[in-house]
């Protein structure tokens, strides 16, 4: 299996971007403070509120870049 493309990368990150957009633009101001609880890849659970998990998954990237370097 050949890697993806830049162009293909691309067009992914856009469709990515605009479902994130979308399913933002349909929060209520209240949905943003609601408690999701989640299980850790180590089993464990944890519990952030959907603004708080947003952020962590906007923000993701940037930890591991920091870690590689």
């Amino acid at each position: 299996m050949s890697p993806p493309t830049p162009q293909s990368l691309w067009a992914d990150i856009q469709v990515l971007d605009s479902w994130f957009q979308s399913y933002v633009d349909s929060l209520s101001p209240k949905a943003f403070h609601e408690q999701l609880v989640f299980r850790f890849t180590d089993g464990d659970i944890g519990s952030m509120s959907r603004e708080e998990l947003l952020m962590h998954v906007i923000t993701h990237g940037a930890y591991h870049r920091g870690a590689a370097g």
